[in-house]
């Protein structure tokens, strides 16, 4: 679980770079024309896996497991340089739900969504013809919600309660572009998202991980 204060001094840094970089590179037309056509929209749907990481104190064995997921969103990419764009991205993670699990009162099960918003920066890495591979990464907000689902007599739900936290966390991952014709190229991304501190303040705060595999199209 990072502190904040090292989310400032990576975001401080990164725009250092950023500067650095755009004060040696040769400038570019600022046309409204020569702008909008460094810009691309992506929707983009993928499956994810979400994983709980508790306090190392807790026994594994009683940490949920949670099923695969939907993930779909939408991502906006400046290209800022020749080898480097800023993205913004807006992914939500449809529920992932652990297996039934048995307490005096009956049973249960957990549910976890997220949507996340995330804000960082993709450097390109490899070249072949028009095919471009980028490393990413940068840092997130997210909004979660776990859901204790229960039952009674295996059958017949009995109740259902939800709690939401706010946070921050961060995103690393890799992203492949061929193209499918001059203006439009397809995109295969694998994303880790980390969301840290979840429930905070409570005694039981836990970080979340999303492993994701996402397809777009960028327009």
């Amino acid at each position: 679980m990072m502190p904040f204060s090292v989310y400032t001094k990576l975001i401080s840094l990164v725009v250092l770079l950023l500067t650095c970089s755009l004060a040696n590179s040769e400038p570019y037309p600022t046309t409204k024309n020569s702008l909008l056509s460094r810009l691309s929209v992506i929707p983009h749907i993928g499956i994810s896996q979400a994983d709980i990481e508790t306090d190392s104190a807790i026994n594994a064995s009683n940490q949920p497991e949670l099923d695969s997921n939907l993930n779909y969103g939408l991502a906006m990419e400046y290209l800022a340089i020749s080898w480097l764009k800023l993205e913004v991205d807006y992914t939500r993670h449809r529920e992932s739900e652990t297996n039934k699990q048995r307490d005096i009162a009956g049973e249960y099960k957990n549910g976890l969504t997220s949507d996340i918003v995330a804000l960082g920066l993709q450097v390109e890495t490899f070249q072949y013809s028009k095919t471009r591979l980028y490393v990413k990464g940068g840092t997130l907000i997210y909004n979660t919600q776990l859901t204790v689902k229960e039952y009674f007599d295996g059958v017949y739900p009995s109740g259902e309660a939800s709690e939401s936290d706010r946070g921050q966390g961060y995103y690393a991952g890799v992203s492949l572009y061929p193209p499918l014709d001059d203006d439009i190229m397809f995109m295969l991304s694998i994303n880790h998202q980390r969301l840290n501190d979840v429930f905070s303040d409570t005694r039981r705060a836990f970080d979340i991980r999303y492993n994701s595999l996402m397809l777009g199209l960028a327009f």
